[in-house]
Formats: C-alpha cells, sequence, structure tokens
C-alpha cells in the first residue's frame, strides 16, 4: 500500500487532470460556439491542406454543405493553384507566415474544380486572412483561412468608379468650363474647356484664385456673392461678367457658382459652370446698335421728306413768281420734277441701305421717262453716257436727279426739231465726291434772253451741289459744271440777313419771300457750317441775323456752327429753321442766347414775325 503523501500528490494530479480537461473541452466548446456563430467565413485546415472544419457562415457564403467539405484539399484545387493566392498558401503552410488579400471568387467554377456542389453558382468578392496556429515547438497545428464578404463593398466601389469616370468623362469633355475653387478663391481643379478658355495651363491657373482671371469692375461684386456662399448665406449664385485671358484679351462670361459641402453641411468647395458669352454679347450689342441705327435712319427718313415736301413747295412757289412775271402755265414740267422725288423715295424704299441711291441707275430712268412723258420716239435721241458705277447719298441725290430733270427737259422741249444727240458725262475725285459733270446736246441752241425759269432752277441746284459751270450755246447746248475751289465772300448790306440752308431751292424761296417782305438778304446762300463761320468772321460789315439750318452738309451742324460764331460775334441773333425736331437740340438752343427755333415747315408770315422781334 502506497504510503500517504505518494497518494495525496496522485490524487492532487488527478484533479488537476480532470480540471484541465473540464477546461480543455469548455475551451473546445468556447472554441466551437464562436467557430459556429462567427459572422465572418472560416475555414479550419490542417497542415497538409486538408479542409477539417467549416463554420455555418461559410456555408451559407460558397452556398456549401459541412459534409461534402471533408474531402477537399485546398492545395490541390486547380482552380486555386491557377490564381496569385496560390502562392500566398503555400508561403503561410511552408514559411508560417501570414497573408491578407483580396480577390474575386467564381463559386461556380471552383465548384466544378473540387467537386464540391454548391447552390450559389456566382461570382462573389472576399476578403481573405490565411495565417497558421502552431503548437510550442513551433509546428503547424492549423491553418484557418477567412473570408469576409466585401461583395457589396466592391460592386459600390465599381459603382462609385464607373460614376466618377463617367463624371470624368463629362468635366473632361464638357463644352462649359467647369472649375472648384476652396475658400480662399484658389483654384483646385479646372476642365479643359475652362483652360482654354481662358488660355492658361492647369499648373498655372493652380498658382491663381478666380479674382486673378476677373476684370477688376466685376471683382467687388464676385468677392460679396462668394462669401455669401462659404458663409451659408446663399448655395451658389448667378452672375455675368468679364474675365481678363492670359493673352490680355477680355471676354464675357456667364457664371453658375454653386456650393460642395462636407459631411457637417458647411461649405467646403465651391464649384462655377462658366460659358463664355463674348459673341452673344456682341450679337446683342449688334442688335441694339442696329436698332438705335434704325430708328435714327426713321428720323432721319422722317427729316428728309418734311425737307423734300418743303423743297417741292419751294419749287412751287418759285415757279408761281415765274408764271406771275411771265403769264406763262406750264404743269407738266412740274410734275416731272415732283416726279424724280417720288421715283428717289421708291427706289429708296426698295433697297437695305436707306442712305444711298444708285446714281447711275437712276439718271437713266429719267431719261427714258422724260423722252416717253415728251411723247418722243426713243429712236429719235441718241443717249451717249459716260457714267460710273455711283451711290449717291440722298440729298445729293434728288439735286442730281433735278439738275438732270431740268437740263434733259430744256433740250428735249427746246433744242430739237427733229432727232437729236444728248451726251452725260459724270466724273469723279479720289474721295469719290463729282468733281466734274459735263452735259451737253447738239441741239439749236439759245440766246441768254431766252433763258427762263429752268435756267434759274439750274444755277441754284449747281450751287446747292458745291459747282459751278460754264455755259456755251453756240453750236447746241453744252453745261460744263466743275467744283468749287472757293467761294466768294460778299459784303452784307445795312441790317442783311444771312440765309444758312443746305437745300438751296428752299433758301430761295424764302429769300424771295423775305424780299418782298422788304428786308435785306444777301443773295449768297451758305450751305455748310463751316462757310458760315468763314462768312462772319472775314466780312467787315457783319449779318444782323442769321437763319440757319441745324442739319448742314460739311462736318459740323448749325448749332455747332452757331456756337463757334457766337465766340466771336455774341450780340447777332440767330434763328434756327429745321425741319428736324430733337429734343436735345430744343435744350442745345435753349442754352443759346439771343437765339429762337422755327419749323421748316412754318408759314412766311411767322418768320417775318420772328424776324421782326429780333430787328425791330
Amino acid at each position: 500500500m502506497p504510503n500517504k503523501p505518494t497518494y495525496e500528490k496522485l490524487k492532487q494530479r488527478v484533479k488537476e487532470l480532470e480540471q484541465s480537461e473540464k477546461a480543455l473541452k469548455d475551451s473546445e466548446r468556447l472554441f466551437s460556439q464562436m467557430f459556429e456563430q462567427s459572422t465572418v467565413s472560416t475555414q479550419l485546415l490542417d497542415p497538409e491542406g486538408n479542409s477539417i472544419q467549416v463554420n455555418q457562415k461559410f456555408c451559407e457564403l460558397f452556398g456549401v454543405i459541412p459534409e461534402d467539405m471533408k474531402h477537399y484539399n485546398i492545395l490541390e484545387d486547380d482552380a486555386i493553384k491557377q490564381t496569385d493566392a496560390y502562392e500566398m498558401l503555400l508561403d503561410v503552410f511552408n514559411n508560417k507566415n501570414t497573408h491578407r488579400w483580396q480577390n474575386s471568387f467564381d463559386i461556380a467554377l471552383a465548384s466544378e474544380s473540387s467537386g464540391v456542389k454548391t447552390t450559389k453558382p456566382e461570382v462573389i468578392y472576399v476578403e481573405n486572412l490565411s495565417f497558421p496556429i502552431v503548437d510550442d515547438d513551433g509546428n503547424i497545428q492549423y491553418v484557418v483561412i477567412q473570408h469576409p464578404d466585401v461583395t457589396d463593398q466592391v460592386k459600390a466601389n465599381q459603382t462609385l468608379e464607373e460614376s466618377e469616370d463617367k463624371l470624368q468623362l463629362l468635366f473632361d469633355h464638357s463644352p462649359v468650363g467647369i472649375c472648384t475653387v476652396d475658400l480662399l478663391g484658389n483654384f483646385v481643379t479646372t476642365n479643359p474647356a475652362y483652360e482654354q478658355m481662358l488660355g492658361y495651363s492647369k499648373e498655372k491657373l493652380r498658382e491663381l484664385s478666380f479674382f486673378d482671371v476677373t476684370h477688376p469692375g466685376y471683382r467687388p461684386k464676385n468677392k460679396a456673392l462668394f462669401q455669401n456662399m462659404f458663409s451659408m448665406e446663399s448655395t451658389g449664385f448667378k452672375m455675368e461678367k468679364k474675365y481678363i485671358r492670359n493673352d490680355g484679351d477680355e471676354i464675357d462670361v456667364s457664371v453658375h457658382a454653386t456650393a460642395i459641402l462636407d459631411d457637417k453641411g458647411k461649405t467646403r468647395f465651391g464649384t462655377a459652370f462658366v460659358e463664355d458669352i463674348t459673341e452673344r454679347k456682341q450679337t446683342e450689342e449688334q442688335i441694339k446698335a442696329n436698332l438705335k441705327e434704325k430708328e435714327t435712319l426713321l428720323e432721319e427718313i422722317h427729316h428728309r421728306v418734311k425737307n423734300n415736301m418743303q423743297l417741292i413747295i419751294s419749287i412751287l412757289q418759285l415757279q408761281k413768281d415765274y408764271q406771275d412775271q411771265t403769264g406763262s402755265v406750264n404743269l407738266e414740267d412740274t410734275i416731272n420734277r415732283v416726279r424724280i422725288f417720288g421715283d428717289i423715295h421708291r427706289k429708296l424704299y426698295l433697297q437695305e441701305d436707306f442712305t444711298k441711291i444708285d446714281f447711275t441707275k437712276q439718271i437713266k430712268d429719267t431719261l427714258r421717262e422724260l423722252i416717253t412723258a415728251y411723247n418722243i420716239k426713243e429712236e429719235n435721241i441718241s443717249l451717249e453716257l459716260d457714267l460710273p458705277d455711283y451711290l449717291l447719298e440722298l440729298d445729293k441725290a434728288i439735286s442730281c436727279g433735278l439738275l438732270m430733270n431740268e437740263l434733259v427737259t430744256n433740250s428735249l422741249k427746246h433744242a430739237f426739231t427733229d432727232k437729236g444727240v444728248i451726251r452725260i458725262s459724270i466724273k469723279r475725285n479720289p474721295s469719290g465726291e463729282i468733281e466734274r459733270i459735263v452735259y451737253e446736246d447738239n441741239g439749236k441752241g439759245f440766246r441768254n434772253s431766252e433763258q427762263g425759269f429752268g435756267s434759274k432752277i439750274i444755277m441754284a441746284l449747281a450751287e446747292q451741289l458745291n459747282l459751278t459751270f460754264n455755259l456755251n450755246s453756240e453750236n447746241g447746248t453744252r453745261y460744263d459744271f466743275v467744283k468749287m475751289v472757293c467761294d466768294q465772300i460778299i459784303e452784307p448790306s445795312n441790317k442783311e440777313i444771312l440765309y444758312v440752308e443746305d437745300e438751296i431751292i428752299i433758301a430761295m424761296d424764302r429769300i424771295a419771300n423775305l424780299k418782298r417782305a422788304g428786308y435785306f438778304v444777301n443773295d449768297r446762300v451758305i450751305t455748310t457750317g463751316e462757310k458760315a463761320i468763314t462768312y462772319v468772321r472775314e466780312s467787315s460789315q457783319k449779318p444782323s441775323l442769321i437763319l440757319m439750318d441745324i442739319k448742314l452738309d460739311g462736318k459740323i451742324n448749325g448749332l455747332e456752327a452757331s456756337l463757334e460764331i457766337r465766340k466771336e460775334n455774341p450780340s447777332i441773333p440767330i434763328i434756327f429753321i429745321s425741319g428736324y425736331e430733337d429734343p436735345k437740340h430744343t435744350e442745345q438752343i435753349a442754352a443759346i442766347s439771343n437765339s429762337s427755333f422755327l419749323n421748316k415747315t412754318c408759314a412766311p408770315n411767322e418768320i417775318k414775325k420772328e424776324i421782326d422781334s429780333y430787328l425791330k
């Protein structure tokens, strides 16, 4: 019988073994519970790669049952051998290293290769963690492989990447400029369209802020809107402004900025969509300019129509005076003169340019219409024309048209007994102005005593066109008109009235009326503002009153000429007579002392009354 101490030791040892066994069983039970209840797919392998145990999450993930995995060896799986994972597995089993990797896993392919049936023939994505379990001597007891399922995360990342790729594609190829800036306005990202718009490289823009490329005139407003967006007073803004390109050119842009918020709801970046609207702005400005031009043109046409009506009235009045003296009445000539106005206006309104007319065609049409009007056969009149292609301003076209009408009418009525020849030649100087007009016929000619009303009209029209002429009527009739070189200064008489008017016939009518009323009026009509200034400056005896048209030939108008005259002669009264009523002109006239305004269509007694208010 063993002694008592030995027995006690043996008993204690048995107790310790029982406790150890119980602890081991508890540990195994705990491990088994943890293994089975783990939310991560887990596989336990022996040192040779044979599957010992898989948990429930493994079975759910790969669609297998535990019994089918008992004969599975991971190192003999041909499907795994063909992947990068195989080398890592060998390193775990042979070198006791730990490896982590992510890969896609084709369950159907793996099932076919391993012979393990599956109920989930699909592709999944797993995060693999493989590590060895060794004993105290460093020998591998087990290899554990865990497979967290990251399929949803990978697919979400793929979707995000695809979305980002699409967004980047849109960003890179957008025809609209796009930029992102930080809190200080410094550029963070810019797309090619934005870079091309400003002429800067992507790298150079990273060194700038959007304030640097914004025109100084727009920076204060842009800064205020930008600060409001980053202080959360607004979520974005729209504005039109100007950029200054790298080459110094200015462009107009439309900016639509919006805030990009962080996870705390605060503005982190600002993104702007920028469109170059320079062409649109230029088009808008052109449209506005065209509208303004049309408005001005309509005002001008309105003025010209009134002016031409007054011109017709003046012609009729002059012819009436002539008929009162001679007792003869010739309405046919008057009708032809009025027809010139109507014909020129009709052609004017049929073309796009309302300011000029094809005068060469106008002369040819006038010749044809007059031959028809006087019942002359076309074959009886031979026309020899040397005419340049010539666009002429409306005022000069009417004056030239009337001049040709009088010349041709005289020839058709008085020069020919049967057949005849009419020759017309027009020459221009390099600046395009009429320099010479030669008109001649081979008719019977006439004596100076035979000159009538038509000749007076010819003289007036020539002067209005700034032409002087020589007349030869020995062998036929020849008018040689040439451009005036200088203007002769005619000294005014006591209390003389000076008339400044670019429409000579209107002035002739007014002058005749004023003379009949007993006024001294200079017969010389001044047609430009420059001539009026020179006349008054160089005359030893200044005129007592000036009747001044506002719209004149030349570079300065009547108002400007009057201001220049008043510098040296502040006391000369000036009555402005114009068919062009402009509120600005009315204000300017009101500011000129000792002056007043009358409409050109006013009656003669109104002019007389206004003159008397200054001279009597």
